[in-house]
């Protein structure tokens, strides 16, 4: 994500760029584009919509020339100091990569998904209990169920077309899709981690995980009013914090 996600301020990320000149270029052409870049960026962090707080953003440029070929000078190109990161939470993040819907009203109901498709006819619930055993949520139930830190479920609500999903997108680093109409069908879920610098040698005590909740948006001519309802109060239910979003 482009941006330092804001539910995760402490995150500390390094983005080096190479830019790679023609040969035709002149001696000073490399310092030229990089002071281009840095006014750029200077420009973009100026915004009050971009937030950019411990990011370090680096430029370096290399003439073509040097090399013989564009792929032996790609072959020469340092790759730095590389960010460690355990496996299991390597694992973790790429699985949270992908939203998974969980739910969506259809003829004035609520219906529950599993693994993000309709519940088989096969499989028979007659109440609550039943139904939630039922629920599986694809891959992500493997970070869930082996999950030893907290948890927080953090939901979005508002009307449809308020930027609900970029406003969760720009809090948590997710991959939501974002539109400027409808978008989101129902409920969808991911999943962002982090771990609290101020627990950091306590092992999992520091840890917590984010249920990100995109909530369909109220007032669309696509749901009934009964629908409208059934969508905010499963919202209710299931949150800790919900994030309305007002435009």
């Amino acid at each position: 994500f482009g941006t330092t996600p804001a539910l995760f301020p402490e995150d500390k990320r390094s983005i080096a760029f190479e830019v790679l000149l023609r040969n035709n270029t002149g001696p000073r052409d490399g310092d030229a584009c990089i002071e281009y870049l840095q006014a750029l960026l200077l420009k973009l962090r100026a915004r009050k919509d971009k937030y950019f707080s411990n990011i370090k953003i680096e430029f370096q440029a290399e003439s073509l020339k040097k090399w013989k070929t564009e792929s032996a000078c790609l072959d020469s190109v340092a790759v730095g100091d590389e960010t460690k990161m355990k496996m299991g939470m390597w694992v973790c993040k790429l699985i949270c990569l992908v939203p998974l819907q969980i739910a969506h009203a259809e003829n004035n109901g609520m219906v529950a998904l599993k693994n993000g498709l309709q519940i088989p006819h096969d499989i028979n619930y007659v109440d609550n209990i039943s139904l939630a055993n039922s629920v599986r949520f694809g891959i992500y139930d493997v970070v869930l169920n082996s999950w030893k830190g907290k948890i927080k479920v953090i939901s979005s609500m508002g009307k449809q077309s308020s930027g609900k999903s970029y406003l969760l997108n720009h809090l948590s680093g997710s991959l939501l899709d974002v539109s400027g109409g409808r978008c989101t069908d129902g409920v969808w879920m991911t999943i962002a981690t982090t771990e609290d610098s101020s627990h950091a040698h306590s092992q999992e005590a520091g840890r917590y995980l984010y249920v990100l909740l995109d909530f369909e948006g109220l007032g669309s001519f696509e749901l009934s009013e009964q629908e409208d309802m059934l969508l905010s109060v499963l919202n209710v239910a299931v949150r800790n914090l919900t994030i309305f979003n007002k435009k």
